[in-house]
């Protein structure tokens, strides 16, 4: 969706790297575009160094009436946590990770014209702009996803524990 419908709509200067995999004949065939660069399983220190580099991560998920369904997000949240400014599609589970205009910034799912504008208006970011953005999003990320507060927030949630037993 996003090769077909936005990519046609940004400066002609603007690439898109994609990673991972693909999944039917008609994603690799869009994967074909020039403006495309396909570069297969990304992981690491490799993923996270493409992530910090790219004007931003882009997660336009689309509604796929049930047939599937983005859980938590937490590729967004690895993305923020990268030093990388997220655009993501206002979808499922995505919601429950990125915080907008906070740790990601979401969009309507398939609106190709809001989708460009924000990735025109993002590539085109001062310096000091998105490292402000990335270090606030980094900053919250840190101090609400991380591991420690979901475990205190799980236990609270079941509550305490019947006497005598673990």
């Amino acid at each position: 969706w996003f090769i077909r419908e936005v990519l046609p709509r940004l400066p002609g200067d603007i690439r898109l790297k994609v990673a991972g995999t693909v999944w039917d004949k008609d994603e690799g065939e869009a994967l074909a575009d020039p403006r495309v660069d396909f570069l297969g399983p990304v992981f690491g220190d490799e993923l996270k160094r493409l992530r910090r580099r790219a004007a931003a991560v882009i997660m336009p998920n689309i509604p796929l009436d049930g047939r599937d369904f983005e859980g938590f997000g937490l590729t967004a949240l690895e993305a923020g946590a990268d030093g990388a400014v997220l655009l993501a599609a206002r979808l499922d589970g995505i919601v429950d990770a990125v915080e907008d205009g906070v740790t990601g910034i979401l969009l309507p799912a398939q609106d190709a014209e809001a989708w460009a504008e924000a990735c025109t208006r993002i590539a085109a970011w001062p310096a000091e702009r998105r490292a402000s953005f990335v270090q606030a999003a980094h900053a919250r990320i840190r101090s609400h996803y991380n591991w420690a507060r979901v475990a205190d927030d799980t236990i609270a949630a079941y509550g305490p524990t019947p006497a005598g037993r673990p």
